[in-house]
């Protein structure tokens, strides 16, 4: 009995450690600092969009690091293949006078839905069908 209990509380553990319903964030309520994004983050977890089949999060099958320094530049190891870019966070401007409602993380010539939440970053392609990427913060980087 104490067994199961204990097996019970530890799945239950595992599925909150972000303390995020990872299927239903909303990355446009949580933080866009900028100077909160510098630091080295991990990937953990990847939340698929949910079309076509129920959304589902699951470990990555492939690992990916952000080094995001105070200079304006990131470093993006990607399965052991290292790029250097620069980033920032700026609103989308549509070109008819108007912008984004909430600022947006752009990575070189990528551009991503993002939010922060202490120590993690949410990464958020679903909107164009693709996953919610959640990262753990490593560590702090002052570089």
């Amino acid at each position: 009995m104490r067994l199961a209990l204990l097996a019970s509380l530890a799945l239950t553990l595992a599925a909150c450690d972000s303390g995020l319903d990872l299927i239903d964030v909303d990355v446009a309520a949580l933080s866009h600092d900028p100077a909160a994004l510098v630091g080295m983050w991990d990937l953990t977890t990847v939340t698929g969009s949910g079309y076509g089949s129920p959304p589902e999060t699951t470990r990555p099958s492939y690992s990916e690091r952000f080094t995001f320094r105070e200079d304006g530049t990131v470093q993006i190891e990607l399965d052991g293949e290292v790029q250097e870019t620069t980033y920032d966070v700026r609103r989308l401007d549509y070109g008819n006078g108007t912008q984004s409602d909430t600022p947006y993380l752009f990575l070189g010539d990528r551009t991503e839905r993002f939010g922060l939440d202490g120590d993690r970053l949410y990464l958020d392609s679903r909107e164009v069908d693709g996953p919610l990427n959640e990262y753990e913060r490593v560590r702090y980087v002052a570089l």
